[in-house]
C-alpha cells in the first residue's frame, strides 16, 4: 500500500492547491493533508479544491479504508493511527488513546507502517520546529522519502526550511517536479496540459 502524506499550512494554499491540479483523476494512491498545528479552514480548503482538481476530496472518517485518487483531510489538531493491515490502509482516532496526537503522532506511525512506502512532502507555510524535528526523525529512521518545495515556489518557507534542517535526505525540489514524482510513485502519468503549462512557466 503506498501513499502520499502533505504537510502544509491550509492558510496559503496555492502550492496545495498548484500540486493536486495536475494530478489525474485516476492517480492510483490516497493522498493525506495534515496540518502542523492552529485553526484552519479547512471546509473553505475543500470548497476551492473541489474547483480546481479532479481529485476526490473529503475529510478523514475515521476506519474507512483510504481509497486512492481521493485527498483526505485532517481535522484540525486531531490526531489519527493507522490500522495494522497494510493492503487495506484505515486511520482511526488517536485521541483518548494516551498517544502523541495530531500532525506529528500521525505522520510518525505512518512512516512506521509503510516506511519507503510513503512519500511525504512539506509545502508552504509555517510549522513548530520541535513537532517537524519530531517527525523528520520518524521518516529518517523509516526510509520515508521526504521532498520540501522550493523556497522560491513558497508563500512561506518555514515549515520547508525546518524540513530540510531536520532530514538530511530530504530533496528540495520545484512544484513541477514535485508532481512527477509523485505521478511515477502512483504509477499515474501527470495531467500533460497542465505539467506544459507548468514547465512553460519556469
Amino acid at each position: 500500500m503506498r501513499l502520499i502524506t502533505i504537510v502544509t499550512d491550509i492558510g496559503g494554499p496555492v502550492a496545495l492547491h498548484d500540486i493536486l491540479s495536475e494530478l489525474p483523476r485516476d492517480f492510483g494512491t490516497p493522498i493525506v493533508v495534515m496540518q502542523p498545528a492552529g485553526e484552519v479552514l479547512v471546509e473553505s480548503a475543500i470548497a476551492a479544491l473541489r474547483h480546481t482538481t479532479n481529485l476526490k476530496i473529503a475529510q478523514i472518517q475515521t476506519e474507512n479504508e483510504l481509497e486512492a485518487g481521493t485527498v483526505y483531510f485532517a481535522e484540525s489538531g486531531s490526531g489519527y493511527l493507522p490500522g495494522t493491515d497494510r493492503n487495506r490502509l484505515t486511520l482511526v482516532s488517536a485521541n483518548g488513546q494516551g498517544k502523541q496526537t495530531g500532525m506529528p503522532g500521525t505522520v510518525g506511525a505512518l512512516a512506521r507502517l509503510l516506511g519507503s512506502e510513503m512519500t511525504v512532502v512539506f509545502l508552504s507555510g509555517r510549522g513548530d520546529a520541535t513537532e517537524i524535528k519530531h517527525v523528520c526523525s520518524a521518516l529518517e529512521q523509516c526510509g520515508s522519502p521526504v521532498l520540501v518545495l522550493d523556497r522560491r515556489e513558497s508563500v512561506v518557507d518555514e515549515l520547508g526550511q525546518c524540513a530540510l534542517k531536520f532530514a538530511p535526505s530530504a530533496k528540495e525540489l520545484g512544484a513541477a517536479k514535485i508532481v512527477a514524482i509523485l505521478s511515477d510513485v502512483s504509477g499515474r502519468p501527470a495531467n500533460r496540459r497542465n505539467t506544459t503549462e507548468s514547465a512553460s512557466k519556469k
